[in-house]
């Protein structure tokens, strides 16, 4: 059955109205997936950011932790600090004090009496003592030079190093009894002396509880005036002790200038 030229070219005139809408309808497909595509990657990216996000929001609540951390660690140590500097490490190392004639320093006792034996090695490392602690104390004389050797310690001349008085005795036989020790222990007395002189010309206002230590002849011999000697040795540790106070009192001023 042949179709009729009219409907033939009504048919063509459909077709070619329908072009327009079929290329709309594709291009808009295509947008579409374009669009798919594009939603799909921003989804992607903002979860990658907010995952990133994540793990600079925690990095940075980590370092601020650190951070407190450390600032509350600094402060405990400035205060710790402060307080450590309050304490006077020579004051708590050199242990000074007297009971009736008889006085100590680290527990070692310095004197000797009629009724109170004390071992002359015992008297050695206190005198080691007292050594130590002037060298704790910077002292420095331009005349003698105090050599620490413990129980064996000395004092030497800056003049002639040759000459070197003992600050440590036995009990052992001598024609001239203790003759070296008590230069030695004279020797002592003058460098205490001179400590004496030096904090009160820099500090008047501190004064020593004795009188002046020029008096002094302290002596060790089995002949000698044993209650005399101890005396005197009591009383150069109290100078010594003062001079501890002395060097207590001007570092607290310079921490609180």
């Amino acid at each position: 059955m042949r179709r009729s030229p009219g409907t033939n070219v009504g048919s063509a005139g459909g077709m070619d109205a329908l072009d327009p809408l079929i290329i709309r309808s594709l291009e808009a497909r295509g947008r579409r997936r374009q669009l798919r595509r594009r939603q799909t990657y921003m989804i992607a990216l903002l979860w990658r950011w907010s995952h990133e996000l994540q793990r600079l929001e925690w990095t940075c609540s980590s370092a601020v932790e650190r951070r407190d951390s450390l600032y509350k660690t600094l402060t405990s140590c400035i205060i710790k600090r402060h307080n450590l500097r309050k304490v006077n490490c020579i004051n708590d190392c050199f242990y000074i004090w007297h009971s009736g004639h008889s006085s100590r320093i680290n527990s070692f006792r310095l004197g000797r009496l009629p009724f109170q034996q004390v071992d002359l090695h015992e008297v050695n490392a206190a005198l080691g003592e007292v050594v130590r602690l002037l060298s704790a104390l910077q002292f420095k004389s331009p005349r003698f030079q105090l050599i620490h050797m413990g129980s064996y310690s000395k004092i030497q001349l800056t003049s002639d190093r040759r000459i070197a008085y003992n600050l440590y005795t036995d009990d052992s036989f001598s024609l001239l009894p203790k003759r070296n020790f008590n230069q030695g222990l004279q020797t002592l007395a003058t460098c205490i002396q001179e400590i004496s002189q030096m904090i009160h010309k820099i500090d008047p206002a501190m004064r020593c509880p004795l009188p002046a230590y020029s008096n002094f002849s302290p002596r060790l011999s089995c002949s000698g005036d044993t209650v005399l000697w101890t005396n005197a040795m009591k009383e150069m540790l109290i100078h010594l002790k003062w001079a501890i106070t002395y060097q207590v009192k001007h570092e607290l001023t310079q921490l609180l200038m």
